[in-house]
């Protein structure tokens, strides 16, 4: 009997672990027969393909090891495909998560899937994948695996246990804003008054009482001066990008969404302090900034006037009611400056968040350009909102507007809103206990899914009959 062979093993295992792989993948097919997930499972395949080709010729076993993580690394995608049903990912959600997408990046695809994680997100896979490609199997730009790769597949990633709050999912306005954001960023560290600020950075620093004397004290000659004095500017630039980062997202969140995408931020940040600091290594702008930013955004794009000023049908007075004393609190929560005095305590802070407020009117600026063709306009909601509200108050889904026979598909966007302004309005009736209230707010949160998912449905349909015709 020949002895025992560990390479060969290590090879059958490798053959083995992607062979189920590739059966697993199988199993979706049928579910998955094109879009997004019909495109991973593609790519994995290619890649679980590639593995076996170089199996044969491979003895080394640091290769072959490295294979086994490869397979693991690929399995991840069954996760995200598990997730991908539409038992754990509403279709209204893909749909206008799509419809965004199809305006603002025309060439990319979504996967979209639930997370544990309480948080929202939206990668792009394709860099994650060429570096698997590039590590693991050494493959060059040239290599047909890397030529055949999609150009943009997103995997976007939502709370699970929020997975029927359709009105919180209102957060992913915020999530397309990254890279507009990071647009202006980049533009802007080309210009040379990027390199001058730099400079006058780092004058504050070094004028600074605080951060001079830290440099007195660390830096014993000029090498080391230096270093520090470089080091500081770093970290004062990464404070005002991702400042930049998540203030420009939140303005883009107001546009795509309008008053939603405020009213689903509060919802989030009231689950923790308000004025906390930016720190290490995420450095979040303090919550209140960015709820003052949002709710002044909300004001001067006109949707408080306009929800002020339409014209409600009979018995629904108390959503205007509910409505105004929000933005009371929103404005109370504005006008107390805590977070300010928590910026002012840290110099680095103070310092980059000068420059912050520098350039943010520009960003601001820079997300409506980008964003011209799909910003939500106050008028729409004015004229669309009291009759959405009045279907959601006979359980009837929020997705047209008009009188029979002469009614049209309402804006998505709308259907949320008045979902919001419903929801906020019944979670502020007292008269009804805590358990009533819930129920009702569940019961709009499924009506407002449906009439986004009929909305979209409508729309696509005219559309085909229009140009069929």
């Amino acid at each position: 009997m020949n002895p025992f062979n560990e390479e060969e093993f290590l090879r059958d295992k490798a053959r083995a672990l992607s062979s189920g792989l590739f059966i697993r993948l199988d199993e979706f097919v049928n579910d998955f027969p094109g879009g997004a997930p019909g495109d991973l499972i593609t790519l994995v395949k290619s890649f679980l393909k590639e593995i076996d080709s170089q199996l044969d010729s491979t003895s080394n076993k640091k290769v072959l090891w490295g294979y086994f993580y490869l397979i693991e690394e690929l399995s991840r995608s069954l996760d995200w495909l598990d997730n991908a049903h539409t038992a754990q990912t509403p279709r209204g959600l893909v749909q206008l998560l799509e419809e965004i997408a199809s305006t603002l990046h025309p060439d990319s695809k979504l996967l979209v899937a639930p997370t544990r994680e309480i948080n929202y997100s939206i990668i792009d896979l394709i860099p994650y994948y060429i570096e698997l490609a590039e590590d693991s199997l050494s493959a060059k730009s040239s290599h047909p695996l890397l030529a055949s790769l999609p150009k943009q597949l997103y995997l976007v990633r939502f709370p699970r246990v929020e997975r029927e709050n359709i009105l919180n999912h209102a957060t992913f306005g915020h999530e397309f804003g990254h890279p507009i954001a990071d647009e202006f960023i980049e533009a802007q560290e080309q210009k040379p008054e990027y390199a001058r600020r730099l400079e006058r950075l780092a004058q504050s620093i070094q004028s600074d009482d605080d951060l001079k004397l830290e440099l007195e004290e660390e830096g014993g000659d000029e090498v080391t001066r230096s270093k520090l004095l470089t080091g500081l500017v770093d970290q004062a630039r990464e404070i005002y990008r991702r400042a930049l980062e998540e203030l420009a997202s939140d303005c883009v969140g107001v546009c795509l969404f309008g008053p939603s995408a405020l009213f689903a931020s509060l919802d989030s940040h009231l689950q923790s302090s308000l004025d906390e600091a930016p720190s290490d290594p995420e450095y979040y702008p303090p919550s209140r900034f960015r709820l003052r930013l949002m709710t002044q955004m909300v004001r001067d794009q006109g949707y408080i006037d306009a929800m002020t000023a339409m014209s409600l049908p009979p018995g629904l007075e108390d959503v205007r009611a509910a409505v105004l004393n929000l933005f009371r609190y929103l404005d109370g929560i504005a006008a107390n400056t805590a977070d300010e005095d928590s910026l002012q305590n840290d110099p680095l802070v103070r310092i980059a968040y000068d420059w912050v407020r520098e350039t943010l009117s520009q960003a601001i600026q820079h997300a409506k350009d980008r964003l011209s063709s799909m910003c939500y306009s106050s008028s729409v909601a004015q004229s669309e909102l009291p009759t959405l509200l009045e279907r959601i108050a006979v359980d009837v889904p929020p997705n047209e507007v008009g009188q029979w026979p002469k009614l049209r598909p309402a804006n998505w966007r709308s259907a949320i809103l008045a979902s919001w302004l419903t929801a906020i309005t019944a979670s502020s009736d007292t008269a009804r206990t805590a358990a009533e209230r819930a129920k009702r707010i569940k019961t709009i949160q499924k009506l407002a899914l449906k009439g986004i998912e009929y909305a979209l449905l409508q729309r696509k349909y005219l559309n085909f009959k229009q140009h069929q015709g």
